[in-house]
């Protein structure tokens, strides 16, 4: 979806002003380890949390 918002602003801002259209795979790579690693950090401090127990248990008593 991303990919075809920035296309949709390129073809916008193209009619002003000729740029070349260029993906910013820089900030693209960034942006998936980025989320790769917060959804592996948070998946791990769940787990260490709930230790040999259920994780469902777990949760329900952190809640309380």
């Amino acid at each position: 979806i991303s990919l075809l918002l920035v296309g949709l602003i390129h073809r916008a801002v193209n009619k002003a002003y000729r740029l070349a259209f260029r993906l910013p795979w820089g900030a693209i790579g960034i942006s998936v380890v980025g989320v790769f690693l917060l959804v592996f950090l948070t998946m791990a401090a769940a787990m260490k949390s709930a230790g040999r127990g259920s994780l469902a248990e777990a949760l329900k008593n952190e809640n309380l």
